[in-house]
């Protein structure tokens, strides 16, 4: 029987890796970053890869004065791990790395049992064979059920009309690169003044929504800031980074 940290490091590399700061006993998040998972020396480290967005001066205070560091990621089986980890050290040059400690108390959940994750991505919901969307916003959240919308403006009708509305889910991962699902509008729900969250209900096998939760962590706004930035080129594989 396999445990939480064999779940770990079978989980392969460049994925993303959430690690979120706790000031105090309330689990109140002071910082939350993303990085990727490019190798690890079990069971003493992981190595982690700092997008290019980040600056050092913002991390390192952030996540040192923090009290606990949780760490959050996803597994090859489509596993929720998450464990408490320390700072090991980080380099600058040739590349920004951080090494944190193997997690401490490590649980893996399957996905369908976990709470919801936060994600950043841009999507449309649209009437079938509608010329033009219905309402542009952004994917907030996904749980098993489905996903979080959040929009702002007018909405197009009344709030009754949208429940139970089936609905494309146009889920825009970049300028070139796209994805739709049906979904069905279970909620409907005011924010603030001309803001709303949408519910959104869309049946998925497992295996698919294992797969989009990879893609909507991989894609969200965070992640492809990075990709547009300059990254220095690494020559080093995954495979040498395996100590």
């Amino acid at each position: 029987m396999k445990t939480s940290a064999d779940k770990l490091i079978a989980s392969g590399y460049n994925q993303v890796v959430e690690i979120q700061g706790v000031v105090n006993d309330n689990a109140e998040c002071e910082a939350t970053f993303h990085f990727t998972l490019i190798g690890q020396h079990y069971p003493d480290y992981l190595i982690l890869d700092v997008p290019t967005l980040y600056r050092w001066q913002d991390v390192l205070p952030a996540l040192r004065n923090s009290d606990k560091l949780v760490m959050r990621t996803i597994s090859a089986n489509g596993e929720v791990i998450v464990g408490y980890v320390n700072i090991v050290h980080a380099t600058q040059f040739p590349d920004k790395l951080l090494f944190i400690s193997y997690p401490q108390n490590l649980q893996a959940r399957a996905l369908r049992k976990t709470p919801r994750m936060q994600i950043e991505v841009r999507a449309q919901l649209i009437e079938p064979e509608a010329p033009e969307p219905l309402l542009n916003g952004m994917l907030h959240d996904m749980s098993a059920q489905g996903f979080g919308f959040d929009c702002e403006g007018v909405l197009p009708c009344f709030e009754g009309q949208l429940l139970g509305r089936e609905l494309d889910l146009r889920i825009q991962y970049s300028d070139d690169e796209c994805e739709s699902l049906s979904v069905r509008v279970k909620l409907v729900e005011e924010r603030g003044p001309r803001q709303w969250r949408i519910g959104l209900e869309c049946d998925l096998s497992d295996e698919q929504r294992v797969q989009l939760m990879q893609n909507l962590l991989l894609n969200s706004l965070s992640v492809l800031a990075v990709k547009d930035g300059k990254r220095s080129e690494r020559s080093i594989s995954d495979k040498a980074l395996q100590l």
